[in-house]
């Protein structure tokens, strides 16, 4: 901000400096400063241009005004306070403001409940679990498979349809935005680790240029060009090395601390930014720390405005220019925002989501973010929340222009009926078209669950917001 005032003789006097929002929700300017020495026109030399500490400014502010507080070290400035009167507004945001409802800007395209073979009570032979949406709405899914049902296999929703991807199943999946290949990190035929990546017209075939005798991919661009994960350099080695996978590029190490390490989790569109979770003790808990590598420096820690380590990652924009996330690394129930789901744009700019009214915030994470669209404006996931004295989940989507609204508040606005007793928003496509839907139903006699999925496609009513 700049201060425009005057000193104790009258002579105008601008103080500068860069704040943020402290806990109590105080705009705070820690470092004031001005200059001296300056000269108008061609008479400027830059060389005389003194700059120095003012002092300090905090600033308590409502919709009609607020109070100011200052305190600086230099003669004739001192300690004091005043208040605030409001002398202009903006034409299109009132004041305090009031969201729109999610139903306002979208409206429902279609809604379908996908058949995933549980009508009844399930067995466990025919679970399938949906993990991640397309563009074009298609879903992939791990399914589980045999006689023992410890195998799994990988099937793809498309046009109405499931479809079996023949071959590998299980290992973590990671799905393009455009349906089109997706990347997994399981075991081979032989036993040995190994990064597969499958497309339409390939099928699965081995990553190349990976030369680790163990390999376990855990990162990727939305784009699946670049990928990341951990190893084991040789058998004899005490410690996995993390990496970044190009098809042209091929392996970069990522550097690590002596003391700690990181796992990717997320990648920039073209690998110059990699963002990875770490872990940190809070007594006899492990807790995560979200972490960002940037070129070759080693990683450091994500923090926000009030400088708290931030938690679990949850997804970024296809520049990883805003990341989203949820939970601080320690629980302070002090904290104006503990437990929240969080956005962080850089070191000093980050907020937070909000809270659903019926919430509850327990458990490792009581909220997740799920999935993010490719621009960063909308995030999906689900949260904590009783009902009656069943501890269970349900979703939330957050905008720009919304702020956070539970699932149950849009389903009910389009009149869309869920018998499910736990919901969450699994992920939504890129271009921001498509929601996946996940959950459960119970049965009686016997006593239960039944997993269940959802494609929830929308579309916005106008561009104004």
């Amino acid at each position: 901000m700049t201060w425009y005032s005057y000193d104790d003789e009258g002579n105008q006097y601008w103080m500068l400096g860069v704040g943020s929002v402290d806990r109590q929700g105080n705009v705070v300017f820690p470092d004031m400063h001005s200059t001296r020495g300056g000269r108008f026109g061609a008479n400027f030399d830059p060389d005389q241009v003194e700059r120095f500490e003012w002092g300090r400014l905090s600033l308590d502010l409502s919709c009609e005004g607020g109070y100011a507080e200052y305190s600086s070290p230099l003669a004739g400035f001192g300690d004091g306070s005043f208040e605030l009167s409001r002398l202009t507004r903006l034409r299109l945001l009132p004041c305090p403001y009031s969201w729109p409802a999610f139903t306002e800007l979208y409206e429902l395209h279609s809604f379908v409940e996908l058949p995933i073979g549980d009508a009844e009570p399930f067995e466990p032979s025919i679970v399938v679990h949906a993990q991640h949406v397309a563009n074009d709405g298609s879903v992939v899914a791990s399914r589980r498979v045999g006689e023992d049902n410890v195998g799994w296999q990988k099937q793809i929703w498309k046009d109405g349809k499931w479809m079996v991807i023949p071959g590998l199943g299980a290992g973590s999946t990671h799905f393009s935005d455009a349906g089109d290949a997706i990347a997994v990190g399981r075991l081979t035929e032989e036993g040995e680790p190994w990064v597969f990546l499958w497309t339409w017209s390939e099928g699965w075939t081995p990553l190349s240029g990976l030369a680790y005798p163990e390999a376990n991919v855990t990162a990727s661009s939305r784009n699946l060009q670049y990928l990341g994960g951990s190893s084991m350099p040789s058998p004899s080695a005490s410690r996995t090395v993390k990496w970044i996978w190009h098809a042209e590029e091929g392996v970069r190490v990522l550097p690590e601390p002596d003391d700690w390490g990181a796992l990717p989790m997320l990648i920039r569109r073209d690998g110059r930014r990699v963002l990875g979770r770490g872990m940190r003790s809070q007594g006899s808990t492990a807790r995560p720390v979200a972490v960002i590598w940037e070129g070759d420096d080693l990683p450091h820690e994500i923090k926000d405005a009030s400088g708290v380590q931030l938690g679990f990652l949850g997804g970024c924009d296809e520049l990883c220019e805003i990341v989203f996330g949820s939970d601080q690394t320690y629980i302070d129930a002090g904290h104006p925002k503990t437990r929240q789901a969080w956005y962080w744009r850089g070191a000093g700019d980050s907020g937070y989501l909000g809270r659903a009214p019926d919430d509850a915030l327990i458990g490792q994470a009581p909220y997740t973010v799920n999935g993010v669209i490719a621009d960063g404006t909308v995030a999906v996931g689900g949260y904590s929340r009783f009902v009656g004295n069943e501890l269970t989940g349900a979703g939330f989507v957050w905008t720009q222009a919304t702020g956070l609204v539970p699932l149950s508040e849009i389903l009910a606005s389009w009149q869309v009926e869920l018998e499910w007793i736990s919901m969450s928003v699994s992920d939504i496509s890129a271009n921001g078209e498509w929601m996946l839907l996940s959950g459960l139903v119970k049965f009686d006699n016997p006593l239960r669950y039944g997993y269940r999925a959802a494609l929830l496609r929308i579309q916005p009513k106008s561009n104004e917001w």
